[in-house]
């Protein structure tokens, strides 16, 4: 049988609101490590709260690049994929940086 190299893809995302759940199961992610679902377990709550003070990042992975479209639509932002600044993620889809 052989085997199959599987990218994993470990990604910050950034948010002072309610952390969406739900983007774990459509992005297929998980947290890097426990203290990064404790993180995730202190920012639950209904998405209309308003914002906790300060600003939370959490560490994710996933076999799929994340969507940041998405996480915006939440009130959230990638700020960083495999080590790239969100600057450089969007420069490289605009087909300014390879």
């Amino acid at each position: 049988m052989a085997k199959v190299k599987v990218e994993i893809y470990t990604f910050k995302v950034a948010g002072a609101h309610s952390f969406p759940i739900d983007m774990l199961r459509y992005d297929q992610a998980w947290p890097r490590d426990e203290s990064e679902s404790g993180l995730i377990a202190d920012k639950l709550g209904d998405f209309g709260t308003p914002p906790s003070e300060g600003v939370t990042v959490v560490t994710l992975q996933s076999i799929h690049p994340p969507t940041p479209g998405r996480w915006s639509s939440f009130l959230w932002t990638v700020t960083e994929i495999n080590g790239h600044r969100n600057h450089e993620i969007l420069m490289r889809g605009r087909g300014v940086l390879r």
